[in-house]
């Protein structure tokens, strides 16, 4: 009977206090309980234990905060996820899995930072993204000595 009123509990918390998760014991939690908890405050998803973690949860959480790509685990990331990042908030890319990458994503990221050239895969990598990152480098005032003189080791 004991563990009827703890479940009654914990849901309880759940639907009541805006970070009731993280008040409860991550072995009493159930997908009741976390759909209850995300319910009452977005932000509980970090307190989810990583078992009860889906796609759809994780999907739910992003388009109520973008922001959470930063902890969501990259196992869980979906190519949808991946563009909704992009077309977002593209500032993220870093914390998309490589493997999600598509030349459209890839071209989002450079479009947003060229700082990103370093993070796109080759295969992606394209000769304008690759000009406009060397034309950057040349007239950055700290630019590094050694990438100057290998520059100048393939430029005429």
């Amino acid at each position: 009977m004991e563990k009827n009123y703890e479940k009654e509990l914990c849901l309880y918390i759940a639907k009541n206090d805006s970070w009731g998760l993280r008040r409860i014991k991550k072995e009493l939690q159930t997908p009741e309980l976390v759909k209850a908890a995300m319910e009452a405050n977005i932000s509980n998803f970090e307190f989810i234990r990583s078992d009860l973690q889906t796609p759809e949860i994780c999907n739910d959480v992003l388009s109520k905060n973008i922001d959470a790509c930063r902890i969501i685990r990259s196992d869980l990331q979906t190519p949808e996820m991946a563009l909704y990042i992009m077309k977002n908030k593209p500032e993220y890319f870093p914390h998309i899995r490589s493997d999600l990458q598509t030349q459209e994503i890839c071209d989002l990221a450079f479009k947003k930072d060229n700082n990103f050239f370093k993070f796109i895969k080759q295969e992606f990598q394209t000769f304008e993204m690759f000009k406009e990152t060397v034309i950057h480098y040349i007239h950055a005032p700290n630019a590094r000595p050694e990438f100057l003189k290998a520059l100048s080791n393939v430029l005429k």
